[in-house]
């Protein structure tokens, strides 16, 4: 069989390679609740968020903040989109979300948790809070909460760029006016009233004559009002409070927040870590559990608190809000990837293990890393026909990988964040490059590089562009210098002949012996140009990160 011709689902099919939030079509939010893997710890996850969900919608409860830390491979982001989409209830491809779960969860408990929390009349309020932010916001004291109720106003149809014209929208809406005023403003003005509502000064005319035809104010009284609004409004976390409190108490629903990338956003500002600490606090105080809070952080929320500049203080009350901590570590990103991209189809399961038994004894020999044995080849012919065309050492590598890159200052921003989505897209690219070959190859390491190099800041990439135009090398050599460049600052992966060889390895009959003369001269030529170095039987690729 030729490769394409193995996986259950089309390998050269769009997968989303970076979490985004907000504009999804109905085919990707389809896609992102039919494929999501439930592992074990997602499960968990689940199990612990919806559980405590549910029962603040009978008992209220000022504990209504939630924690998610996930580092590299975690899917943290990921996980916060589905529960927006299931606590929305939203209904896709023709399927409310919390029932595409019914297959992938076992527990009936935590699905039933599921069930009735998706049922619950909730709005949610989904976004990466960097995103939502103005280049000023860290300078301002209330940043979070503005970026909240900013987010908020927006999810109710209010405007979101002008604090007092949303506060305006929804004063007229509490008495029924909302719609009056606007076809009147819009009479007026021959505007758009939600087109130009963003610079609601240079229409400032046109408002206060709707206003004193809607709410029956004389012009003096209408244009005092809009100057004010406009020089002097203000709203502390309480009035922000009382705000998502009165709108759930009229529409007798529930408002979730779900933030992603708080703290990477907060950092080490003490001003704005107590910023988050009083809106959880009012919203816990006001909407007694109508309101949730849910963040995202690669940190833990002590470490957080820590790292804060000012040592003096008291964040007690921000660890007491956020009761429920979720932790998303990634250890099963070999899982989503299996079920995700490798999975195979019934008549591929045969012919696979069959590929396997006849050459276990060759693959144990082409695949084998003496200082670290867990990332020698395959266990058996069950785990080749999961990974295949690809081998078990390389979901833990390249991440590893991934890990090193980031560390070590050599990605050229915070792309590499969504680890687990630039797994998937490692995986798929290399499986769609040999997607018409026959199968007995296998993915040698180098083939990650494609997806890697998509990160990786300019002057690693000028170092691989200078050498691709030097005469005196060759593909195979630029290669070679690829993995030396992956496996720079990897433990357990010192750079031998062997271990070169092992990672480059692409097929079940490789010959290894003639593989490591090429990766010896390879090796030579390379030093000669000065782009690695060898210390003792080692090879370092040379580099100022």
């Amino acid at each position: 069989m030729i490769i394409k011709d193995l996986f259950k689902k089309d390998i050269a099919r769009p997968i989303q390679g970076v979490v985004t939030i907000g504009n999804e079509d109905e085919e990707q939010k389809w896609q992102e609740l039919e494929e999501y893997v439930c592992t074990d710890e997602i499960t968990k996850s689940f199990r612990t968020f919806f559980r405590r969900y549910r029962e603040s919608i009978t008992t209220p409860t000022e504990k209504m903040g939630v924690w998610i830390t996930g580092f590299f491979g975690s899917g943290k982001s990921h996980f916060v989109k589905i529960l927006g989409y299931i606590l929305e209830n939203e209904v896709v491809a023709g399927i409310r979300a919390a029932e595409y779960f019914d297959d992938k969860i076992k527990d009936e408990l935590v699905l039933a948790d599921i069930r009735q929390s998706a049922k619950a009349n909730n709005k949610v309020v989904l976004f990466n809070i960097d995103s939502k932010a103005k280049s000023d916001s860290k300078s301002k004291t209330q940043a979070i909460m503005d970026i909240m109720l900013r987010a908020f106003n927006e999810s109710v149809g209010y405007c979101g760029s002008s604090p007092w014209v949303a506060d305006l929208e929804r004063v007229l809406d509490e008495e029924g006016k909302l719609e009056d005023f606007v076809a009147k403003f819009e009479e007026i003005s021959k505007r758009s009233w939600v087109q130009t509502r963003a610079k609601a000064l240079l229409n400032r005319d046109a408002i206060i004559k709707a206003l004193v035809a809607v709410r029956g104010m004389t012009e003096e009284s209408a244009k005092a009002f809009v100057e004010d609004q406009t020089r002097n409004f203000t709203n502390t976390t309480e009035d922000f409070a009382k705000i998502v409190s009165k709108y759930c108490q009229a529409n007798k629903a529930r408002v979730v927040f779900l933030m992603d990338e708080v703290g990477q956003f907060i950092g080490d500002n003490t001003q704005l870590m107590l910023n988050l600490q009083t809106c959880v606090e009012d919203l816990g105080k006001y909407c007694r559990g109508q309101s949730w809070v849910v963040v995202t952080s690669q940190q833990e929320l002590k470490a957080m608190i820590d790292s804060t500049k000012d040592k003096q203080q008291d964040f007690s009350k921000i660890q007491g809000r956020f009761n429920t901590r979720l932790l998303l570590s990634g250890a099963n990103a070999d899982e989503v990837i299996k079920k995700r991209i490798l999975e195979k189809k019934d008549t591929a399961v045969t012919p696979l293990r069959a590929l396997y038994d006849a050459n276990s004894s060759k693959l144990s020999n082409l695949i084998l890393f003496q200082a670290k044995p867990t990332w020698s080849g395959y266990k058996d012919a069950d785990e080749f026909k999961d990974v295949y065309p690809f081998v078990s050492y390389q979901f833990e590598l390249l991440q590893k990988v991934f890990e090193s890159i980031r560390e070590h200052g050599m990605s050229e921003g915070k792309h590499l964040s969504q680890n687990e989505r630039s797994l998937l897209d490692a995986f798929q690219t290399s499986a769609k490059q040999i997607a018409e070959m026959d199968s007995g190859i296998l993915v040698p390491f180098d083939d990650f590089y494609q997806t890697i190099e998509q990160f990786i800041d300019y002057d690693i990439k000028t170092v691989f562009s200078n050498a691709e135009r030097k005469p005196s090398l060759d593909r195979f050599d630029i290669r070679v210098l690829r993995i030396l460049f992956m496996i720079k600052y990897v433990k357990d992966m010192p750079a031998t002949i062997d271990r070169l060889a092992t990672l480059m390895v692409g097929s079940i009959n490789e010959d290894k012996a003639a593989l490591k003369s090429r990766i010896f001269d390879a090796l030579k030529r390379l030093e000669d140009e000065t782009l690695i170095q060898k210390n003792g039987e080692e090879y370092d690729f040379l580099t100022n990160a």
